[in-house]
């Protein structure tokens, strides 16, 4: 338990947050008052979306924002010139080189692994029945909820989770059909990937509403020669050493992007709303001297913020229907919750919670924090202000996670 916790301390905050309360720091009390609406999104002019499409994607690293590759090719060309109706940026993920559990868990509940044990994986020890957060939330909205998956169900315990948070559907490489299996190594690639979701579109009724979510697999390691099963590098690194394994890795999410390309220009052709969202759940495993090269040393030589770089992943959210755009970053415990902002969606008080501490603190990174002014503080130096919110934020998820008796049910689902 966190210090301070107790059931009745949990209802005193969902008081709070009920009564439009900012869960903020006093010096910016009023400016958060006027900036930010406590119930849900203000859907005067919002669009609310009929299809919500979320793809995290194996591995999907943005290395040219990190620093200069001396390739031959643009990696994400796509992905990097979109500058209409979306938002976009860098998504800090509590895990690197595996662990793509904890960042979809990040996505999907609202919950910060910060407050949870280095390198435990929820999907494996803690998650209950029922799971509050996303699924659930667009379910009770009146979305079929569909998760996706081209390899086997039982992966991090997938099978057993999903139900629990509120997916009617799981598709997964045992029930995929016989279309849409097109390899890419020994993987199945984004390109037949996105050609399901697509298709799952199509079959869907007229009036249905859908949320689909999507975990990739044709990105992941490993990178080696014999790993290649017949692929071959399009990307050409100009480095004195080689990178073979960076080569691998650089081509196959050059790949990613112009899939996702094919996907948006799908989409836009349509004419129902629809927003897809797209982020990397970690870092690859490539050579360590070429990932040096891009970040000014070695990860374990480096420092505790400049270290927080190898933890980002680029996301996108993308309309095809007019909305604005904007370029910022934050963590994936808030991606979520922003997603129903900006879809107009009701969002139960913790999602409220989360987007009023977004204002604050964007970046919930590993170790440390970061403030809406771009201020790092490591988790045991933050001001006291900021040392509420977090306290506060760890209340609201242990109650969620793992009070046995009393889960203030109102905080985390509409039901």
């Amino acid at each position: 338990q966190p210090e301070g916790y107790s059931v009745g301390k949990t209802v005193e905050l969902a008081q709070e947050i009920e009564d439009g309360e900012n869960i903020v720091s006093e010096t910016d009390k009023s400016e958060s008052e006027e900036s930010v609406d406590n119930t849900a999104a203000d859907t005067s002019e919002t669009v609310t979306p009929k299809n919500i499409i979320l793809i995290m994607n194996e591995s999907l690293t943005d290395f040219e924002n990190v620093g200069e590759i001396k390739s031959n090719v643009e990696i994400l060309p796509y992905i990097r010139s979109l500058n209409k109706n979306v938002k976009h940026g860098q998504l800090h993920v509590p895990t690197f080189g595996a662990g793509t559990a904890r960042s979809e868990y990040e996505a999907l509940t609202g919950n910060s692994m910060s407050f949870l044990p280095s390198g435990s994986v929820p999907y494996q020890l803690y998650v209950r029945d029922p799971e509050y957060g996303l699924a659930d939330i667009l379910k009770s909205q009146g979305y079929y909820t569909i998760a996706m998956h081209p390899n086997k169900a039982h992966n991090w315990n997938r099978a057993s989770v999903y139900p629990c948070m509120g997916f009617d559907e799981f598709i997964s490489l045992e029930n995929w059909g016989e279309e849409h299996r097109e390899l890419l190594r020994n993987y199945v690639s984004d390109k037949a990937t996105f050609e399901k979701i697509i298709s799952l579109y199509e079959e869907k009724d007229a009036d249905e509403k859908l949320f689909t979510f999507c975990v990739t697999m044709q990105n992941h390691g490993g990178y080696t020669v014999e790993d290649r099963a017949g692929f071959e590098p399009t990307v050409k690194l100009g480095y004195d050493t080689e990178y073979p394994l960076a080569e691998t890795y650089l081509s196959l999410a050059r790949e990613s992007d112009s899939a996702f390309k094919e996907l948006l220009e799908y989409f836009e052709k349509v004419d129902e709303p629809t927003m897809i969202v797209m982020f990397g759940d970690h870092w690859p495993k490539i050579e360590e001297e070429f990932m040096a090269k891009l970040l000014g040393g070695n990860r374990q030589s480096l420092g505790l913020v400049e270290s927080q770089q190898s933890y980002t992943t680029p996301y996108v959210i993308w309309t095809n229907y007019p909305s604005e755009t904007v370029e910022e970053d934050f963590s994936a415990n808030y991606l979520g919750s922003y997603m129903l902002q900006l879809a107009g969606l009701e969002m139960p008080g913790y999602n409220q919670f989360l987007m009023n501490l977004k204002e604050q603190l964007p970046i919930i990174g590993v170790g440390a924090v970061c403030d809406k002014d771009g201020n790092w503080y490591a988790n045991d130096a933050l001001p006291d202000d900021y040392k509420k919110l977090m306290t506060d934020y760890n209340i609201l998820e242990y109650n969620n996670q793992f009070e046995k008796k009393d889960v203030i049910e109102s905080l985390f689902t509409l039901k």
